[in-house]
């Protein structure tokens, strides 16, 4: 798992505990994970370093926007901005296991 992903979903996890919203970021998580996992042009297109990040926002915005908490939007949107989301698969993994130890789950 690479720093720059722990660092990510640290930050997000660490703003979901704050607003109280880390079950909607969650769901949140899961639908983009569905849809890294659902699409490989998806999965290609966020990885892609060619596409400019204002393409990527705008085509972000089509797919997300209105479907995803504020947060959760936001939190794609900078990942973008700051030319990272091809780290979003290794966020979501991140998050998942922070929200494993808070909800004190072990996996084997």
């Amino acid at each position: 798992m690479s720093r720059v992903a722990k660092r990510y979903a640290k930050a997000l996890f660490q703003l979901g505990v704050e607003e109280k919203k880390l079950e909607q970021l969650e769901n949140d998580l899961t639908q983009m994970e569905n849809l890294l996992k659902e699409s490989e042009d998806f999965s290609l297109f966020t990885a892609n370093p060619l596409i400019s990040e204002s393409e990527k926002a705008k085509i972000l915005a089509k797919l997300f926007k209105g479907k995803l908490s504020d947060t959760g939007y936001n939190f794609l949107q900078l990942l973008t901005s700051k030319k990272r989301s091809s780290f979003l698969p290794d966020c979501i993994e991140q998050f998942r296991l922070l929200l494993d130890e808070h909800r004190n789950i072990l996996k084997g």
